[in-house]
């Protein structure tokens, strides 16, 4: 008897363990905490400090620290003290900042926000910088590398290097281990841990079906259970791990919590029983820039555009499923072009309008050059472009092809290299790293391109073979040479202005052409900018907003 009830207790507590493992978290329900439209960087992390949540808002060209309480009551604090930086930590008080300044330039300011006064205490080379739970250490990024240091950054100690771009480090709550994020050459992007007495480094989905589509986690406060963002092409999702059922043993199982109702899920923080964070749901809409502002494919969110250079026809990518049409000018005999598993962007006509050049990407794969019949059909892959290509232009002058190449590894290594239709390359352009958003002079001879800072324009000559600075602004938007002239355009923000500019090569400089409309100038400024065979500007602008959200989830404990 004393046999039989010892292994019925002992089959009751494996049951009850068991139902507790298999016991599925799931969400209860969404609470969008913000209404007021203004844009959140997305791609900065949420903080949450006494019932607030911490974040970063752009309003005109100022990035700012902003909060708002867990009952929707937003206070916009102080402008950050370093431009273009981002939150990337907060201290318990709410008054130490990590500041990061992302890109070629790198750099981490440590500063203490006290009224209205921001006192920088260190300044270093590195990016998304984190503070360890008990606010005496940082782990940042550097290159390839994950560091270590004192919480001002001095005395950096490398701790690990992995083959792609990390970033996002998060620390466990009881300060053991990190966890980061990694962009993958091949375009992927997955979450390793290293722990920090071993430096043993680890996967943390492996055999996951989303492991390499996984980034930006957050644990809760006692470990147990880390959120986590899943993304492909189109949309973003949220999911959370179970990190620990039995007290000796690790044993992992992830779910999904929120596919919806936004395309894109940010920036998650997780709290008890609550996940916060940012959800974007944007349209790409497009005017012609002209007195009236007229709608063009009013129907259709658009990310990229060409028209044909016989003025009949457009191509163009939808966002944000990515697929690739073509239509008449009025949106009429709509033709999809692109297969349902491909992400497009940057179609270009070919100089007889018969094909369309494209950037054409698969989940899990990089980049690619494609060519498809503008009549419908299979794509050609002509180049591999790597993981972070996002600018192509085509030139009728001489048959070829400019785009923006990233190394292995990296998001910020441009160059440009310029491609026979065939997909050959001819040449890498000379000075060109850091480059992006190329585009041709109607006779071939000038391509202008911005920095990947968005504060620099240039034109480099292919006769003279040189590059000169055209224009220097806060942020440089969408640039276009026009169909028969030598005339670039394009769009710059300064200040509270948004503006379309021309320049000539050779002439007196960079003029102004028109202010745009605040309406349409909302946030950062437009990226895509084309021109009709008449001669008219095409603009593109945003609809929508980024906004914080409160998702109510049953995460049930493991007994």
């Amino acid at each position: 008897m004393f046999l039989i009830q010892a292994a019925v207790i002992v089959v009751t507590m494996a049951a009850t363990l068991l139902r507790g493992f298999q016991a599925r978290p799931h969400l209860l329900k969404v609470r969008q905490l913000t209404h007021d439209g203004v844009y959140k960087v997305s791609d900065a992390p949420l903080f949450l400090r006494d019932k607030r949540l911490f974040f970063t808002e752009r309003q005109d060209t100022r990035n700012l620290l902003a909060s708002v309480s867990l009952d929707g009551n937003i206070s916009r604090n102080q402008v950050l003290p370093v431009r273009d930086g981002v939150l990337s930590g907060i201290g318990k008080s709410a008054e130490d900042v990590l500041i990061s300044r992302p890109g070629d330039k790198g750099t981490i300011t440590v500063a203490s926000l006290n009224g209205d006064n921001n006192r920088p205490l260190s300044e270093f080379g590195g990016e998304s910088p984190s503070w360890s739970p008990d606010g005496k250490h940082l782990a940042f990024i550097r290159g390839q590398q994950l560091f270590t240091a004192d919480d001002k950054g001095q005395n950096p100690v490398p701790l690990v290097a992995v083959q792609g771009t990390p970033f996002w480090p998060v620390w466990s709550p009881d300060g053991t281990a990190i966890r980061f994020s990694v962009r993958e050459p091949d375009g992927g992007e997955s979450i390793h841990e290293v722990n920090l007495a071993t430096k043993r480094l680890s996967p943390v989905l492996r055999g996951e079906p989303h492991e390499h589509r996984a980034c930006c986690g957050a644990w809760t406060s006692n470990g147990r259970y880390f959120a986590y963002v899943v993304g492909n092409s189109a949309s973003t999702s949220l999911w959370v791990q179970r990190e620990e059922v039995l007290g000796w043993k690790k044993i992992k199982r992830s779910w999904e919590l929120a596919s919806g109702p936004v395309d894109f899920w940010r920036a998650p923080v997780i709290d008890q029983d609550h996940i916060y964070a940012i959800g974007e749901q944007v349209r790409h809409k497009l005017v012609l820039l002209n007195s009236k502002f007229a709608p063009f494919l009013p129907a259709v969110s658009v990310n990229s555009l060409s028209i044909s250079h016989d003025g009949e026809w457009v191509a163009y990518s939808v966002y944000p499923e990515g697929s690739l049409w073509k239509s008449r000018l009025d949106g009429t005999e709509r033709t999809r072009l692109s297969a349902h598993d491909e992400y497009t962007r940057m179609p270009q006509w070919s100089s007889d309008d018969h094909e369309i050049f494209y950037l054409r990407m698969i989940e899990g794969k990089p980049w690619s050059l494609a060519q498809v019949d503008a009549r419908g059909g299979k794509p050609g892959i002509l180049a591999i472009g790597g993981s972070g290509t996002s600018e192509l232009a085509y030139s009728t002058a001489g048959d070829q092809l400019v785009m923006d190449q990233t190394g292995p590894g990296s998001t910020t290594s441009r160059k440009l290299a310029i491609l026979s239709s065939k997909g050959q390359l001819i040449e890498e352009l000379p000075e060109s790293e850091g480059m992006t958003a190329a585009r041709w002079s109607a006779d071939g001879r000038y391509i202008s391109a911005v920095s990947v800072d968005r504060e620099q324009l240039r034109v480099f000559d292919r006769v003279s073979r040189k590059w000169d600075v055209v224009f220097t602004s806060a942020t440089i938007g969408a640039n276009v040479w026009d169909r028969k002239g030598n005339t670039l355009y394009f769009m710059a923000r300064q200040e509270q202005r948004c503006t379309l500019f021309r320049f000539q090569p050779g002439g007196q400089g960079a003029s102004e052409v028109m202010e745009i409309p605040e309406v349409y100038a909302n946030g950062d400024v437009s990226r895509a900018l084309e021109v009709t065979a008449r001669g008219d500007l095409i603009f593109e602008y945003l609809e929508g907003a980024a906004e914080i959200y409160d998702l109510n989830v049953d995460l049930r404990s493991p007994l």
